[in-house]
């Protein structure tokens, strides 16, 4: 059986979500060895570092990018309603590919 992971600690996140009908386990953060305990065919949604949505796809999960193209910058770093989140243009992105080259620095 496959499940949702919802990976935020944002209730306006959270609610905007689940009034597009995606539900499933929330957690307020992920760490990498939970990646373990995803299956094939499982889908996590947030906002997450590159390496680890990399090694979320190559568990054979679905990774689902909680986009916010239109946040104005007075809005940054604030919990944001619902309604916020659809006037800044919320969506959903599925990532199906990362390549992660060497370090810079």
């Amino acid at each position: 059986m496959t499940k949702t992971v919802i990976v935020s600690r944002h209730d306006g996140a959270i609610l905007w979500l689940k009034s597009h009908g995606i539900e499933g386990e929330i957690h307020p953060a992920w760490k990498n060895e939970n990646i373990s305990l995803l299956n094939k065919g499982d889908v996590v949604i947030g906002n997450l570092p590159l390496t680890m949505i990399s090694k979320i796809l190559e568990s054979g999960a679905t990774f689902g990018l909680l986009n916010l193209p239109e946040v104005p910058l007075e809005k940054r770093g604030k919990e944001l309603t619902p309604e916020e989140l659809t006037t800044f243009g919320a969506n959903v992105m599925e990532i199906k590919g990362i390549e992660i080259g060497g370090r810079l620095v």
